[in-house]
């Protein structure tokens, strides 16, 4: 007999999927880095001046010099609903600065938020750690308060690897995290 807890796990393995599956071309991966070039200075120019560190940039000089990274489709699951984001890190000179969530509607893509440029850093830091994995998304468990990045091994299997709010909202509950997780485990942890 299926619980509430066991449903909930297997709807959301379903959306991932799904989400996964819709966002792995390499076409829409285009769509969306034209996109942010073509609004990124515009997103920028509307930093205050007195807020441009805390959005990652040490000055305006540098504007000229961001471009997008590769974009990472952004799951996020609240246990009633799944939204579609991209979360696109925008660099300057190699570095992480920040991150720009892009939003899909019947019109196209428009830009939901920017900022998050510790999450950014803290990205950068996974994807150089994990060089031989392909980067893809980015898991958010708001019931959990936690994130995951989520690659491609070098065999081909999906991995999820947990982030610092991962880390710390287990470790309140008792629970230590592994540094990787295959789904079946990541099933498991999420129940």
């Amino acid at each position: 007999m299926f619980n509430l807890k066991s449903i909930l796990t297997i709807g959301l393995l379903l959306i991932i999927q799904i989400v996964y599956s819709q966002t792995n071309s390499k076409e829409e991966l285009l769509r969306i880095n034209k996109f942010v070039q073509e609004n990124l200075q515009e997103v920028l120019l509307k930093i205050p001046f007195t807020q441009i560190k805390e959005y990652g940039f040490n000055d305006t000089d540098e504007y000229i010099y961001a471009k997008p990274a590769k974009a990472l489709y952004f799951i996020i699951y609240e246990g009633r609903r799944d939204v579609k984001i991209w979360r696109i890190p925008i660099i300057v000179n190699g570095e992480y600065r920040a991150l720009l969530n892009i939003s899909e509607n019947e019109e196209g893509y428009e830009i939901a938020d920017f900022g998050a440029k510790t999450l950014a850093k803290e990205i950068q830091y996974t994807i150089n750690t994990y060089k031989n994995f392909n980067f893809e998304g980015l898991f958010r468990s708001y019931i959990k308060g936690s994130d995951f990045l989520i690659a491609i091994n070098k065999n081909g299997e999906k991995v999820y690897i947990p982030l610092a709010s991962a880390i710390k909202s287990f470790g309140e509950k008792g629970v230590y995290l592994d540094s990787v997780y295959y789904e079946n485990d990541f099933k498991t942890l999420l129940k």
